[in-house]
């Protein structure tokens, strides 16, 4: 038997390609279901059914995290058939996921940690602002720095002060978050780049500013 390390997805692992993941007569999926029913949440079987991906239900951080979790773990499941997993970790809001198939927490726990974080992230913004996140490319296509790019960049983030961040370096893009009319006036100063199908900055489905302040 060979060995495997399991690396698990964050937010946005679940998408319209991952309707149909969780078998609703699995142990896991039909515990979290009954623990999303006493705090009055769908049960994640009936929205993994669904006929059609609906963003303003499953990209929600209540509804997708924990779906994220399950269809991970059932996943590394199906790893553990044929490979000795001997190492876990994960990639940001995937981390709850890498607890329990480590067997640090168990599935009761992991729902309510996980039921938690995302009403927490569900919230408004300190003082009742609304969260946005854009991506932009910091490379060209030969995948070398645009100097042009990243000045203005800079200058966006200096114009924002503490109102807009970088949450995360990929490398080639940036992830900017913050408050919403912050985020849109740096997108604003930013210069428009295609990709491409794409135009950028591409604004980001269910915005929480994530690893920002």
């Amino acid at each position: 038997m060979s060995r495997a390390a399991v690396v698990f997805p964050g937010q946005g692992a679940y998408g319209p390609g991952s309707l149909g993941s969780l078998s609703g007569s699995h142990p896991w999926v039909r515990r979290a279901d009954e623990l999303r029913a006493g705090l009055g949440l769908a049960p994640l079987s009936a929205l993994d059914a669904a006929k059609r991906f609906d963003p303003a239900r499953h990209l929600r951080p209540s509804n997708a995290w924990p779906m994220i979790m399950l269809a991970g773990l059932l996943d590394a499941e199906r790893i553990a058939d044929d490979d000795e997993v001997v190492a876990v970790r994960a990639s940001s809001t995937g981390w709850y996921t890498a607890l329990v198939a480590s067997g640090v927490l168990g599935i009761d726990d992991a729902i309510a940690l996980i039921q938690a974080l995302a009403a927490a992230a569900e919230a408004p913004l300190p003082g009742g602002g609304t969260p946005a996140e854009i991506i932009y490319p910091l490379t060209d296509d030969a995948w070398q720095p645009v100097d042009e790019r990243i000045d203005r960049l800079d200058d966006a983030l200096d114009a924002a002060g503490n109102e807009v961040h970088v949450a995360l370096d990929l490398g080639g893009f940036v992830v900017l978050a913050g408050a919403e009319p912050a985020v849109a006036q740096a997108a604003d100063a930013l210069p428009p780049v295609t990709g491409g199908s794409r135009s950028y900055p591409v604004r980001l489905a269910a915005p929480a500013a994530w690893h920002t302040p």
